[in-house]
């Protein structure tokens, strides 16, 4: 019965648990912001690279 009143591994079954909760939250945010945040940083890059050439002398 020893075995049921030893609590030497709870901490990391607890630390565990959290870091599955945020890895589970992660990837919900990125599921959901993804293609947002995909077109957000395209439109932003494409933006860079047309001013960019617009600036360039000599090229």
């Amino acid at each position: 019965m020893r075995f049921w009143r030893d609590r030497s591994g709870q901490g990391v079954l607890e630390y565990g648990l959290i870091l599955g909760l945020v890895a589970m939250v992660a990837i919900g945010a990125l599921l959901v912001l993804g293609n947002d945040s995909s077109g957000s940083l395209t439109k932003a890059g494409n933006t860079m690279n047309a001013s960019s050439a617009i600036e360039s002398p000599g090229r």
